[in-house]
């Protein structure tokens, strides 16, 4: 259960992080 977490927490990171990438293009 506790690695699900973390890895849907990493995978809206890298989203957020690569949304805010394309929003700076």
């Amino acid at each position: 259960m506790i690695n699900k977490i973390a890895f849907y927490f990493c995978l809206s990171n890298f989203i957020s992080f690569f949304c805010l990438n394309n929003f700076t293009k």
